[in-house]
């Protein structure tokens, strides 16, 4: 599988393949490379207050929908 069935982004290898390949080509033509980590901080304490499968999801497929609204075409998300 190469993305998350949830969020529709790629999956955590699929990714780490991407940005090695992103990698080594911005090392082969000089360019710089901007790498972006992000972290939902507390979302099972978020999520914790509605027990609800379908509201973590929700948020997940709410979040990577923002994040993808961000970025250029030529950018990667996982």
């Amino acid at each position: 599988m190469t993305v998350d069935k949830i969020t529709d982004l790629l999956t955590e290898k699929k990714f780490a393949e991407r940005r090695d390949q992103k990698r080594k080509l911005a090392q082969r033509h000089q360019t710089p490379l901007t790498l972006i980590h992000v972290s939902m901080d507390n979302f099972s304490e978020l999520t914790s207050h509605i027990n609800e499968p379908s509201y973590q999801d929700f948020l997940l497929k709410e979040s990577a929908v923002l994040l993808r609204s961000l970025l250029r075409d030529t950018d990667v998300l996982g």
